[in-house]
């Protein structure tokens, strides 16, 4: 791994460009730098790490936005992302010691970043199951499922409902053991 992968793979794109004081919509859009916007034009994807305006048709990943906003040079923008993340690497190779280390923190926020993706996949999915379960049960009357059968049907939408609470809730840990136990079972 070269020095530029290892600076890129440790620099989140999204983050560097707020502190940069982009303000990025929920869309991932916010206004070109290059250009005066009126309205965001600047697209970011943060899984490949790369920006695309589409008024000006520019974009690029984490070293073009500090040598385009910035205005540094591709040595300078190196050693501006490399200090950020932490490292001195200018002129020097890099421990191998120091390099599993990175390497399992980009690992850590790879898990962190599909934790997340869960979550939000989980809530959805539960949320149309609740919805669903919620018009069963109004439009089935229990006389004509039999007990059993209506009691099954509360049971389920109050299970879903309790995990529905704990993934729209703050509580990772909670929202952690309801994904060990998916990915588990």
């Amino acid at each position: 791994m070269t020095n530029f992968e290892l600076v890129k793979s440790l620099t989140d794109l999204p983050s560097l460009m707020e502190e940069a004081g982009l303000a990025i919509n929920r869309g991932g859009f916010c206004k070109c730098f290059l250009h005066e916007d009126r309205t965001p034009s600047l697209k970011i994807y943060p899984d490949q790490g790369r920006w695309w305006c589409f008024s000006c048709n520019r974009g690029g990943d984490v070293f073009d936005f500090c040598e385009c906003f910035y205005k540094l040079d591709t040595k300078s923008a190196l050693s501006f992302l490399a200090q950020k993340a932490g490292l001195n690497i200018i002129g020097k190779p890099i421990a191998p010691e120091i390099r599993r280390e990175i390497e399992e923190k980009r690992q850590r926020r790879e898990r962190e970043k599909m934790f997340k993706q869960w979550v939000k996949s989980e809530t959805l999915k539960l949320a149309g199951l609740l919805y669903k379960l919620d018009i069963m049960i109004d439009k089935i009357t229990p006389k004509s499922l039999g007990f059993e059968w209506s009691r099954f049907l509360m049971e389920s939408r109050e299970i879903f409902e309790y995990h529905y609470e704990i993934l729209l809730g703050h509580d990772w840990e909670a929202k952690l053991e309801l994904y060990e136990r998916a990915i588990d079972g």
